[in-house]
């Protein structure tokens, strides 16, 4: 496993975003129709889409729409660390990126680590969101391929998840379920998957190499950079 200590949203951590799967997208690696043929759904499509894009012009898609209920996620998960940390009695280390130490193209970004064996996911959602996994008691079925594909990338045993919502009462700011431990199973399934995606991934390079061959004198496209293509106050939120 290789580890980067940049910072996260950083121009150099999105680079490293550039062509590989991330554990933040597992859930649309796993999305297969559930009836019919029980092919790739629409966001598996998508995804794959994006990724090629990617690998064949060296530029990651900085574009996409961030609703203010992430921006609000971004700017408390500093503060959701702490309140882990309280709560614990433990110190959270941080790092920006890692890669899987057998699938180069397949990497994560923890919100953080913990001791020798654990990871912390955090959550800062909506407030009915917040108290429906409450009430639930267990880490959410919709953030469990996430977790999973994070310890299968830094080879730890276990993962716990954090949801915080400072509009709260302090009684019901923070949930913390019973951790979510690594099976071999479930990693199993998660590279299975993966190295599949990235399979499908190379067979349809291949194939828009065959059907657009590359032109005698082709110029290479320059380097963009983060000021290139965003505008100073989307720039601003993401250094």
């Amino acid at each position: 496993m290789r580890t980067f200590h940049c910072a996260q949203r950083s121009e150099e951590w999105f680079e490293l975003h550039i062509g590989r799967v991330t554990a933040s997208y597992m859930a649309d690696v796993l999305d297969f129709k559930k009836t019919g043929d029980k092919g790739p759904g629409a966001k598996r499509l998508a995804y794959m889409g994006k990724k090629v894009a990617e690998t064949i012009t060296g530029l990651m898609d900085m574009t996409g729409y961030v609703s203010p209920a992430m921006q609000w996620g971004n700017e408390h998960e500093d503060e959701a660390r702490q309140a882990y940390e309280l709560t614990r009695k433990t110190v959270v280390d941080e790092i920006g990126f890692a890669i899987h130490p057998e699938i180069e193209r397949f990497g994560a970004s923890p919100d953080g680590l913990i001791s020798n064996n654990g990871l912390l996911e955090i959550k800062c959602p909506e407030t009915s969101t917040h108290i429906r996994w409450i009430m639930g008691g267990v880490v959410p079925d919709e953030h469990r391929p996430q977790m999973f594909a994070q310890m299968s990338v830094l080879g730890r045993d276990w993962c716990d998840f954090v949801s915080y919502d400072p509009r709260l009462t302090r009684r019901y700011q923070l949930f913390i379920p019973p951790p979510l431990n690594a099976t071999t199973e479930a990693i199993l399934e998660v590279e299975t998957h993966v190295r599949q995606f990235l399979g499908e991934m190379d067979a349809m390079i291949q194939r828009l190499g065959e059907l657009c061959p590359q032109l005698e004198e082709e110029e290479k496209a320059p380097k963009m950079t983060l000021d290139m293509y965003l505008s100073d106050k989307e720039l601003e939120n993401y250094i």
